[in-house]
């Protein structure tokens, strides 16, 4: 999540299964940008405004009907599996 260009799993971001309901994800991103609010986290206000931003950018995102079907075409399972097995490897190089 580093990296603008980096492909992220908006699915991941805010923790819920692709086949999440709109409920579901809604329920996922209020959790989530009240965990990350940059005004919550005045030990780490930087990372946590790189946090909130992303996943205010998955449920922005997930949330609408037509950019959830082109995520989920453009990117797909594989996609998602690809983008896992891509930072285990970065974090094992890390070590």
């Amino acid at each position: 999540m580093d990296d603008d260009n980096e492909v992220v799993d908006h699915y991941r971001v805010l923790g819920v299964h692709d086949y999440a309901s709109q409920s579901t994800i809604r329920k996922a991103y209020l959790k989530l940008s009240r965990q990350w609010h940059p005004d919550k986290n005045l030990k780490n206000p930087e990372r946590a405004q790189k946090r909130f931003q992303h996943v205010s950018r998955a449920y922005e995102i997930l949330s609408n009907e037509e950019l959830r079907k082109q995520f989920d075409y453009d990117v797909g399972i594989d996609g998602r599996e690809a983008l896992i097995t891509k930072k285990r490897r970065r974090a094992s190089t890390a070590d």
